[in-house]
């Protein structure tokens, strides 16, 4: 059952409400996809992604989890019970939004247009998948016939392969105006990026451990925090001996610590990557160079 909010506003985003209530009956989960979400999920090469990438990654980790979803569903209808999947589809709940942390920390401005222009969207995540499945693992909900609980699984997987095809029809628009202002412009600048700032942005040294989920919590909440600041350090230097790019650690300081300016988020990456190795034996993990390079870069940015 549509929830009544999202009637309301789907009334609000599109006039043809009929039109698109016949469209969400006739999009359905496919076992065709293996439903591998977690290989997939883990896939993501964030250095020089493009914006039709990063929304081609985001669509096939749904469309994946649609499939799995049906899995479970045809299962319980051969009588295994809902508890035998619920780790697995916890994992799922955990990194539905994760997906959208990942674009929000990769492209901040891309998920900014989002927020504005795709609010309806947004919101079929939250409540059409996240919180239906949450609301299906409850005690009352697993005490339901197996029948039941099939039906309501197989419907939040086509909900599932819904969104993926919504954010494939909207990735086009997406790309046009990424082809049309070119791709840095989806970063709001006060100057123009060069290829040597975006470069520089895209620092990354060789990964040597492996991807762990980004922490969306605020760390270090003042300055007197000395514990909250040596776990956002712990997580920084982590994160970058994981692959990622100098962009993706001060996008993440600034999304997530509640930064009032970049240069303090620049500062932090400044200190940390080369700062705390300089006049040691040790070559800094960031090399002077590239870091006047990136505070170049940054310090075009509208929110340094």
């Amino acid at each position: 059952m549509i929830k009544l909010k999202n009637i309301l506003l789907e009334i609000l985003h599109n006039n043809s409400f009929t039109q698109k209530l016949n469209e969400y009956s006739l999009v359905k989960a496919s076992e065709a996809n293996d439903g591998n979400w977690e290989e997939i999920f883990n896939n993501m090469k964030p250095q020089d992604i493009t914006i039709n990438e990063l929304f081609g990654w985001w669509l096939e980790v749904y469309s994946a989890m649609a499939s799995k979803l049906l899995g479970y569903s045809k299962q319980i209808n051969l009588g295994h019970k809902l508890n035998k999947f619920d780790a697995d589809i916890r994992k799922i709940i955990s990194s539905t939004k994760t997906c959208m942390d990942k674009i929000a920390i990769l492209s901040p401005g891309v998920f900014a247009k989002m927020k504005k222009d795709e609010a309806f969207l947004l919101n079929d995540i939250k409540d059409d998948l996240i919180e239906e499945l949450k609301e299906l693992l409850n005690k009352q909900s697993m005490q339901q016939e197996s029948s039941d609980i099939a039906e309501k699984l197989e419907r939040i997987a086509d909900n599932y392969q819904r969104v993926s095809e919504e954010l494939l029809q909207l990735s086009w628009d997406y790309v046009e105006d990424e082809d049309e202002r070119g791709s840095s412009d989806f970063i709001e600048t006060k100057k123009k990026l060069t290829p040597d700032d975006l470069k520089a942005m895209n620092y990354r040294i060789q990964p040597t451990q492996k991807p762990t989920q980004w922490i969306t919590t605020v760390l270090g909440k003042d300055r007197f925090d000395d514990e909250g600041h040596e776990k956002k350090q712990l997580e920084m230097m982590n994160k970058l001996k994981q692959g990622k790019t100098l962009i993706e650690i001060y996008n993440w300081l600034m999304n997530t610590q509640s930064y009032s300016h970049g240069r303090i988020a620049y500062s932090h990456i400044s200190d940390l990557f080369y700062g705390d190795y300089y006049g040691t034996d040790n070559p800094p993990l960031v090399p002077f160079d590239t870091l006047m390079k990136f505070h170049t870069a940054v310090a075009k940015l509208n929110n340094y």
